[in-house]
């Protein structure tokens, strides 16, 4: 009986602190997500979007699509902060992706590593800016 106890103790703690960790890593990488609005040539925005920051000084990620007949663009982090367009670092039409470079250093930053396969049944998370709701937060099975 005491080892049930013990059992059930033991499996409540380890979901709390899976769900704590969990809310600390979206925590941690939501900093990195920047809202983008990008103009056209007259300087009126026509599109805004997500993208993450994938190095401290300045590279970004996002869709190709979000940017493609845009004159400029301008990144704003949750703290606050923003980051003017530099350059187009590069572009992936087929596979819809761009990486940019703005104004931008010390920026927070998700590191981007190589994992093993995904598999069936895994837990994901995605963190964006759907229509400038800053650190919306979405989550899925694969």
């Amino acid at each position: 009986m005491i080892a049930l106890v013990l059992a059930i103790v033991a499996a409540i703690m380890i979901e709390c602190y899976l769900n704590y960790a969990t809310k600390k890593r979206i925590e941690y990488n939501a900093k990195a997500i920047a809202t983008l609005t990008v103009y056209d040539s007259k300087n009126n925005p026509f599109a805004t979007a997500s993208g993450v920051f994938i190095s401290a000084d300045g590279k970004l990620v996002t869709n190709y699509h979000v940017i493609e007949n845009g004159a400029y663009v301008i990144a704003k982090l949750s703290s606050g902060a923003f980051y003017k367009l530099q350059r187009s670092v590069g572009v992936c039409k087929k596979h819809d992706l761009a990486v940019l470079e703005f104004d931008a250093q010390d920026v927070p930053y998700i590191k981007i590593k190589k994992v093993g396969k995904i598999a069936i049944g895994e837990s994901v998370f995605t963190i964006g800016s759907p229509v400038g709701l800053e650190k919306t937060v979405s989550d899925g099975v694969i």
